[in-house]
Formats: structure tokens, sequence, C-alpha cells
């Protein structure tokens, strides 16, 4: 049986300790790795996510609205009015080529408050120009 030494005990208790650092530094960095990997992974979602949605609203789907909008918007495929919409300033609305867009007959879910509307009479959609309007399509 070997006879441990102070010396030897402090050595061994040393190699320990420096084991000790090393597996904490080995953890910290899983650690900083697997937020850097959900990190990665958030954005690449952003990536292939905010495009998909700009393709669906925009695609063949059937989109419903009415109110003010607030953002630049593309309408495509069918659209169905139930209110009135208006375009503010400052505020693009695109139509693009083939888009069908319906109004609701005598009825509407959102009467805006402006002098032209109360002549047109109300609960009926109207469709208020204050900002840019761009329809696209091509000569019949």
């Amino acid at each position: 049986m070997a006879v441990m030494t102070t010396k030897s005990i402090y050595w061994e208790l040393l190699v320990k300790m420096r084991i000790k650092q090393v597996v904490l530094e080995k953890m910290r960095l899983i650690k900083r790795v697997r937020v850097k990997r959900c990190v990665g992974i958030l954005l690449l979602l952003l990536v292939l996510v905010i495009p998909m949605q700009a393709v669906l609203a925009k695609g063949e789907n059937n989109i419903t609205t009415s109110g003010v909008l607030t953002h630049d918007e593309i309408w495509g495929g069918r659209v169905h009015v139930t209110g009135d919409v208006v375009v503010p300033e400052g505020i693009t609305l695109a139509i693009e080529p083939g888009t069908v867009i319906t109004f609701a007959p005598n009825s509407s879910d959102n009467d805006v408050k402006l002098p032209v509307l109360e002549l047109l009479g109300n609960n009926k959609c109207n469709l208020v120009v204050k900002g840019n309007l761009r329809v696209e399509g091509e000569k019949d």
C-alpha cells in the first residue's frame, strides 16, 4: 500500500479540480452551442414562414376583408369585401391580374364615418382610396 504524502494529496486534488473545471467548461460550451442552434432554427423558421404567408395572402385563396388598411397589401385570387375598406394616405393596395373582387350586397360589417360615404348610404360596402391603388392587368 502506497503512503500518500501531503504533496501527492495536494497534486491529486489539483488534478481533480482541473478535471472538474474542464468538465464545467465543456458543459458551458455545449449550452452555448445549443442556444446558437435554437436561435439558428428559429431564424430558419422565420425565413421560411414569412415568405409562405406572403404567398398564401396573394395566392388563389379566398380572402374576406373590411376595415382600414394599416400596411401595404396585395390582393389576389378571390377577395370578398364585407364592409368599407379604406386605403389611407401612404398605404398602397395592389390588385393582381385575374383577381375577382366581390362586395357584400346591401350589408356592411364596418361602416366608416366619412362625409362622402354618408351621401352614398350606410350598410353598403365601399372602397375608399386616399392612398395608392395599383391595379395590374392586361388589355383585353
